[in-house]
């Protein structure tokens, strides 16, 4: 659980994300096109973000989960 919050945390500060409007798939693949970990870690990065994003359209506080349909890395 610690480890999904921390993954949260770093998209979230570094795609300058403040509220649910914010969630953006381009933001994100922006962001996962800079980094330098390998599939695995970027494939656990967009899990966390999905499953929140999929809770939070649950709570209808999005209206649908952007990330959803984005390809794993590989």
């Amino acid at each position: 659980m610690r480890a999904t919050e921390k993954q949260l945390q770093r998209v979230f500060s570094e795609c300058s994300w403040t509220f649910p409007s914010d969630l953006k798939r381009d933001s994100f693949e922006m962001w996962r096109n800079r980094q330098t970990f390998g599939p695995k870690t970027l494939n656990e990065y967009l899990g966390a973000l999905s499953c929140f994003a999929g809770w939070m359209f649950k709570m209808e506080r999005l209206a649908s989960n952007p990330f959803a349909t984005i390809t794993k890395a590989s």
